[in-house]
């Protein structure tokens, strides 16, 4: 994408977030119908929308980020697992802007972010069936980058073998909402990015293309852009739309916050070939829109 269509989209989020903001409490205020209302809720908006302050890099705004940041270091979690979405969100903060924040700020999110509570507690929680045991597993692999550990990161590369395994010998379940789909996608995205390095890449390459084809297979994206079709999240259109530089067209649901498509602004989206073939062949219009005009469809607020 280019920078100048990314900065109209991080502007658009940013112009939301701006509107939910709630100065008294230093957070986003809940939305009435989050897409994370179960992931983490106004927390996790709010860590996307200190992200996207971040990105903007204007000075004058770095403050209020730094402030979000510290109120969500500051809410009362103790004793309890951090929530896999909000820990990657804050790793994704900590490996993108670690040298605009001081570094008691730095090492205070990364604390934060930690996915175990304590000694016994288990770094899996989620079936490995479902697609956010992917974003289960991305967090682990940005916490074993950030504080080291072989075996942690031993046990990190053992768990995505396994959900790829499965993600490849499964039944497609169409009963699975695809934006938690696009989630585990991002979330990959993220670790290969950021958190990985060259040995992980072919591993992070099998689980990106495997949750790719897990949507084609699953047919949730059949209708693309065609006329009354049932928009899919605006994460995913996002993806869609970044990984084919804008030549494919989707329909976004506007009922969800622009925050949701916060992470796909700080990934580099590749659509595998294969990939982009078979949504260009779905897509009612699949010509090249023009540079700066991309995401309408996605970050309408």
């Amino acid at each position: 994408m280019s920078e100048f269509a990314r900065r109209r989209g991080l502007q658009l989020i940013v112009d939301h977030g701006d509107e939910r903001f709630d100065p008294d409490l230093g957070l986003l205020l809940p939305a009435r119908a989050s897409s994370t209302a179960d992931r983490g809720g106004a927390l996790v908006e709010s860590a996307h929308y200190a992200l996207a302050l971040l990105e903007l890099a204007e000075f004058p705004r770095q403050g209020r980020a730094e402030a979000i940041i510290d109120r969500i270091i500051e809410t009362d979690t103790s004793g309890k697992r951090t929530e896999p979405f909000l820990a990657l969100a804050l790793f994704s903060i900590r490996a993108r802007h670690r040298r605009r924040l001081s570094a008691e700020l730095v090492g205070r999110l990364e604390a934060k972010a930690a996915l175990s509570a304590g000694p016994g507690v288990s770094m899996w929680v989620t079936a490995p069936q479902h697609p956010e045991a992917f974003v289960e597993v991305a967090a682990a692999f940005a916490e074993a980058a950030v504080l080291g550990g072989t075996a942690r990161r031993t046990r990190c590369t053992a768990r995505l073998r396994a959900l790829n395994a499965c993600l490849t010998g499964a039944k497609r379940d169409r009963e699975v909402p695809e934006r938690d789909v696009a989630a585990a996608l991002t979330a990959i995205y993220l670790a290969k990015a950021h958190f990985g390095d060259a040995r992980l890449h072919g591993i992070l390459d099998q689980s990106i293309l495997g949750l790719w084809q897990h949507l084609l297979d699953a047919d949730l994206c059949a209708s693309l852009g065609r006329p009354g079709a049932v928009p899919v999240s605006r994460l995913l259109a996002a993806l869609i739309e970044f990984g084919s530089d804008g030549a494919i067209s989707v329909v976004a649901d506007e009922t969800e916050s622009p925050l949701s498509a916060t992470p796909a602004f700080v990934i580099d989206v590749h659509l595998p070939r294969a990939v982009h073939e078979a949504f260009a062949r779905r897509s009612a219009v699949a010509t090249r829109r023009g540079a700066g005009r991309g995401f309408g469809l996605t970050l309408q607020p």
